[in-house]
């Protein structure tokens, strides 16, 4: 059986469903109730391109910055992770986390003087922001949710224009 090549691209919710372009012909019907779009290889790798790395760091990666990940992971056109800056956090933050990110964004002033005293070459023409948020939240408090929600969404809003 001969393959053809891949020609469209079905993106239905998170799934991504390729479909061969058989015999020349197109798939006569799609039928779901889920919202179909089709999109060529270079919409999707444009997408990828346009998607923001964003990096939340707090002391532990126990509560703050779990929470910073968590809310902006859901938002579309966001890719989100969390370390921290002790050594005994859950994740501790690395080379390649700083690298990876597209912005960072840290929860008090303390953490922004570890990363730059660690990473500094790697930041350099990296921005970085301070969250001015303290640690008395648990993880996915109400409050702390509401309080990144508003300051990311201010810095991101702010970059954009």
């Amino acid at each position: 059986m001969r393959m053809t090549p891949i020609r469209e691209v079905l993106v239905v919710g998170r799934v991504i469903v390729l479909v061969r372009h058989i015999l020349g012909t197109d798939p006569a019907c799609y039928e779901s109730n889920t919202f179909l779009a089709k999109s060529s290889w270079r919409d999707m790798l444009r997408q990828k391109q346009e998607m923001k790395n964003l990096l939340f760091v707090c002391s532990r990666n126990q509560w703050r910055s779990p929470t910073g990940e968590e809310v902006w992971r859901r938002q579309p056109g966001f890719n989100a992770r969390s370390a921290g800056t002790s050594p005994k956090a859950r994740k501790t933050v690395s080379g390649a986390d700083i690298r990876w990110a597209d912005v960072v964004f840290v929860m008090e002033k303390k953490h922004k003087n570890r990363l730059t005293a660690e990473f500094s070459r790697l930041l350099d023409h990296k921005p970085l922001y301070v969250l001015d948020i303290p640690d008395e939240y648990q993880y996915m408090d109400p409050e702390l949710v509401e309080e990144i929600e508003q300051k990311v969404a201010l810095v991101l809003d702010q970059k954009t224009q």
